[in-house]
């Protein structure tokens, strides 16, 4: 089920902007990956060269191009960085995202939670400690939980991949809601839902703690996250996504916490398109940027923040 996302149904999204803009004077820009799927069609991968590595080298490169020009100060890299969280997987990305002159800071995405091969599965979520292992000191400096916690809901002990960055008196929150629960109806790997993980040391407390700690001089609090709040036609939300209370709990925190016009949205992957949307019927201004999978296009996301605080996405 977690591969069977009706991508083919789905069209691209209207996007803005091109290569031809450069960053206002003063500002600064950041990238956005997303989706690169290493590994994605081997049985058991050894480290092999395909059309994968190809695009996620180029999409690299792309970003290395414009550092200068656009100002780019970092990149995030938003989850299903491997296909199936092969240690083989991991070594291959962690080269390849080390080959960009910025620095970068991956998320887990569903992809990358529990490790299995064709002919073996982890008994357990245990992807998460492996990718502490691989990018642990790529999000070193960072404001971030560093020790596991136990986790009730699957009844072991969890490394939730969160971060805070403060940059220019901007926030970036990166969120790991991916489940740590098992694919349904006898697949492999991780269940391909969203989960708040509303315990102690799960995100959603720490990102109440963080949001209650936020400097009275930020201008903007972005999210970064795999899953996005709005699905696509036709996809059941809390089976691919988050529930309807899930999204009213994320909702209420923020609020909670700070005025509507702090908050710009939420950067996200998982459903291999390009989109810009209200990521709330009941929130309108609340934006959902989707970047399209790096394993079918190369596909980046180009952020950029002017010295006069506009906020520019495009598609690259």
């Amino acid at each position: 089920m977690k591969r069977i996302l009706l991508f083919a149904l789905l069209s691209a999204g209207a996007c803005g902007g091109g290569e031809d803009s450069v960053a206002a004077p003063g500002g600064f820009a950041f990238a956005v990956l997303t989706d690169l799927h290493i590994g994605e069609g081997f049985p058991s991968y050894e480290g092999q060269e395909d059309e994968r590595t190809t695009r996620a080298r180029q999409a690299v490169a792309r970003i290395n191009a414009l550092v200068a020009r656009e100002r780019i100060a970092f990149v995030f890299v938003l989850g299903d960085l491997t296909d199936s969280a092969e240690e083989s997987e991991l070594t291959r990305v962690r080269e390849i995202l080390d080959g960009l002159t910025v620095p970068y800071y991956p998320l887990m995405g569903n992809h990358d939670t529990w490790p299995y091969t064709a002919t073996s599965e982890a008994p357990l979520a245990t992807g998460d400690e492996r990718f502490q292992t691989y990018f642990g000191d790529r999000l070193a400096g960072l404001t971030r939980p560093d020790n596991p916690v136990w986790n009730p809901e699957v009844g072991t002990w969890s490394y939730f991949q969160n971060f805070e960055l403060r940059y220019q008196n901007y926030l970036f929150l990166g969120l790991d809601w991916a489940s740590r629960q098992g694919a349904p109806l006898g697949n492999k790997g991780g269940h391909a839902q969203a989960d708040v993980h509303d315990f102690p040391g799960g995100t959603y407390r720490w990102l109440v703690e963080r949001l209650a700690q936020r400097p009275e001089s930020t201008r903007k609090i972005f999210f970064l996250q795999h899953h996005p709040f709005r699905v696509p036609p036709g996809i059941t939300a809390f089976a691919f996504a988050f529930s309807a209370d899930e999204k009213t709990r994320f909702k209420d925190a923020l609020l909670a916490a700070g005025p509507r016009e702090l908050y710009w949205g939420c950067f996200a992957g998982h459903f291999h398109w390009f989109r810009d949307v209200s990521a709330f019927d009941d929130w309108t201004e609340f934006r959902q940027w989707e970047t399209d999978a790096c394993k079918d296009s190369a596909a980046v996301t180009l952020v950029r923040i002017g010295s006069d605080g506009s906020i520019i996405p495009s598609k690259l």
